[in-house]
């Protein structure tokens, strides 16, 4: 645990998020109508068991302590395509809050808040303070995306991406008929051979 400063408050968050035994969503039931509700850093790992439902996030998530080098804990993605061919499928959304401290280390494919999209939805997004590298598909929010899927009103602060190829910073790589629209991005982005930006 660590405490965020808001304004003259303090808030204690809860970070141990690598063990999601017994946790469950707080609200939802995973439908585009009645979304599961994301309100902690174990409601947002638990988001890689149900790729193919849709969800909001309803409060800040913290995933490390942005002020604190020790103790990182690593993200695996949603939609873990390197890992298992997992692609996320469904709606992720979102009403004012941000995630921090998005940490990925290594030399994978497909590495981002999430791997791999497919006919899914990202939107109304921000992201602050990820530090990620890989090898292929590398960015902030979505390594590889395809199949009319759509990133829209996300945005990107205060990051770092690093990699070899397809390296951006909302996705390393766009396919057939997707659209990404209303995005930002702010921070350092490298890569070793080509295909770089940072959108």
């Amino acid at each position: 645990k660590f405490l965020v400063k808001l304004g003259e408050n303090s808030s204690e968050i809860e970070i141990d998020w690598t063990e999601n035994s017994g946790t469950t969503f707080d609200g939802g039931d995973g439908t585009e109508k009645d979304p599961y509700i994301i309100k902690t850093s174990k409601h947002l790992n638990l988001v890689n068991s149900f790729p193919e439902m849709h969800f909001k996030l309803a409060n800040d998530i913290y995933l490390n302590d942005i002020e604190n080098d020790e103790n990182i804990k690593e993200w695996t993605p949603i939609g873990d395509y390197a890992n298992n061919g997992r692609v996320f499928s469904g709606l992720f959304d979102r009403k004012g809050y941000t995630i921090y401290g998005l940490y990925i280390s290594g030399t994978k494919n497909y590495q981002g808040l999430f791997g791999y999209l497919e006919n899914g939805q990202v939107r109304n997004l921000n992201i602050s303070a990820a530090d990620i590298s890989g090898d292929q598909y590398v960015v902030a929010i979505c390594g590889y995306a395809k199949s009319f899927c759509s990133i829209t009103q996300v945005v990107v602060e205060d990051s770092h991406i690093s990699g070899v190829k397809d390296i951006g910073g909302i996705t390393g790589y766009l396919a057939e008929s997707g659209n990404i629209s209303f995005c930002g991005f702010s921070g350092e982005i490298n890569a070793t051979e080509v295909r770089v930006g940072g959108i």
